[in-house]
């Protein structure tokens, strides 16, 4: 079914400003957000698989 919303992710305190595929883990990937948090997401899952809040300040960019 493709092109159908099945959940968002809508976990953020505040904006998300960085996107990351993994390249060898298709459904993975990271997110960087202004709330000083990565999380790392599957696609197959609503909910994050990880979070990384020690950051202190907003997270610009997210690597793998």
């Amino acid at each position: 079914m493709c092109g159908l919303l099945t959940w968002s992710l809508d976990k953020f305190a505040w904006q998300v400003y960085s996107l990351n595929w993994n390249m060898t883990h298709r459904n993975l990937f990271l997110s960087g957000s202004w709330d000083d948090t990565i999380k790392v997401w599957d696609v197959h899952r609503p909910e994050s698989a990880a979070t990384f809040a020690e950051h202190t300040y907003c997270v610009y960019a997210a690597n793998w």
